[in-house]
């Protein structure tokens, strides 16, 4: 099969998150009421170019977005009872979570992509340019998502938010300049999410 990312499109809903059970907040208590941790996998393999003793990328490579649920302490979870307004508010500033990992996914993916055109003396040269791939992306992703949290004060600061929301759209809707289309040849390779914010005065 051809080499596919699932995942970068995903509208989150409370029933895709854990509860957990806590203590109401006392009078004047900041609590986290709810974390949303989006994570990746990648798969993505060397091949024998034939006729020679070169290796390429194989045009396999599958890479998923997906909400992560999972581990000791549930690592995506809402402990939550709030007016309905708090909640969507709330849960408009996690689907912002979820996007800026999966953008930065879309764009380590693509990274990986541009490999297919490389030839490498062994498997090593490979995984040396993928692993570079995704410290440029994917690896920085906590430095992004901790400063969303504090620039838009988890989602209070409503002016903030909707830059954070503004910038994350462009990254979905703006295409690369010069264009560039994707392995299809037909769909537009957008810009990175990183080149955004770095336009907007944020630098990872």
């Amino acid at each position: 099969m051809p080499s596919k990312l699932t995942g970068l499109f995903k509208t989150l809903e409370w029933k895709h998150y854990p509860v957990r059970v806590e203590n109401p907040p006392k009078a004047g208590q900041i609590v986290v009421a709810a974390r949303t941790e989006a994570t990746h996998s990648l798969d993505a393999r060397p091949e024998a170019i034939p006729g020679t003793k070169k290796f390429r990328l194989a045009d396999t490579v599958k890479a998923d977005v997906f909400l992560d649920p999972k581990g000791t302490f549930q690592k995506s979870w809402v402990a939550t009872v709030m007016p309905q307004a708090d909640r969507d508010a709330l849960l408009s500033h996690e689907q912002g979570h979820y996007d800026i990992h999966a953008l930065l996914t879309r764009d380590f993916f693509l990274a990986v992509m541009q490999l297919k055109s490389k030839e490498y003396n062994g498997p090593g040269g490979l995984t040396a340019d993928i692993n570079a791939a995704q410290r440029a992306t994917v690896d920085n992703s906590a430095a992004v998502e901790a400063k969303y949290d504090t620039e838009t004060a988890t989602g209070t600061k409503k002016t903030e938010q909707a830059l954070w929301k503004s910038m994350i759209q462009s990254a979905f809707d703006t295409p690369a300049s010069p264009p560039q289309l994707a392995g299809d040849g037909i769909t537009p390779i957008k810009v990175t999410l990183l080149s955004v914010l770095s336009k907007n005065g944020f630098n990872f």
